[in-house]
C-alpha cells in the first residue's frame, strides 16, 4: 500500500464549494470566540457583582461559584463549536496528517470538557441559590 497517497489533498467534486467552506469554518471559529467573549463578560459581571454587593463571605463564595458555573458552560459550548470547524477543515484537506491532528484536538478538547463538566456538576450540587439570569 502506498502511504504517500494519504498525504495528497482530496479534490472535492465541486471545487467552488471548497472556498466557501473555508469561509464557513472561519465564521464558525469567530462564533466560538464570540461565545467565549460573552461567557467572559457574564463571568466578569457576576464576579464583580459578588465582590461588591455580597454581605457575607458565604454569599460571596456562592455568587463566585455561580459565576464559574456560567463561564464553564460557555467554555464547553465554544469547545464544541470549535470541534465542528476542525471536522470541516479536516474533511476539506482529507490528509492523514490533518486527521491525526484532528484526533489529537478532539482528545484534548474532550479531556478539557470532561474536567469542566465534573467541575460544573460539583458546583451545581453545592449551590444554594438560583443561577444568575
Amino acid at each position: 500500500m502506498d502511504f504517500e497517497t494519504f498525504d495528497r489533498p482530496f479534490s472535492l467534486p465541486f471545487p467552488y464549494l471548497e472556498g466557501a467552506l473555508h469561509y464557513v469554518t472561519g465564521a464558525i471559529d469567530i462564533l466560538a470566540v464570540v461565545i467565549l467573549l460573552i461567557g467572559t463578560g457574564r463571568f466578569t459581571y457576576w464576579l464583580v457583582r459578588s465582590e461588591a454587593f455580597s454581605s457575607t463571605g458565604d454569599l460571596r463564595l456562592e455568587s463566585q461559584n455561580l459565576a464559574r458555573l456560567e463561564l464553564g458552560r460557555y467554555i464547553l459550548a465554544a469547545l464544541e463549536v470549535l470541534i465542528v470547524a476542525d471536522v470541516i477543515r479536516t474533511a476539506l484537506t482529507m490528509q492523514l496528517q490533518g486527521l491525526i491532528f484532528l484526533g489529537g484536538l478532539v482528545i484534548i478538547r474532550s479531556a478539557i470538557s470532561w474536567f469542566l463538566d465534573r467541575e460544573i456538576e460539583t458546583l451545581e450540587k453545592s449551590r444554594k441559590h438560583d443561577a444568575p439570569s
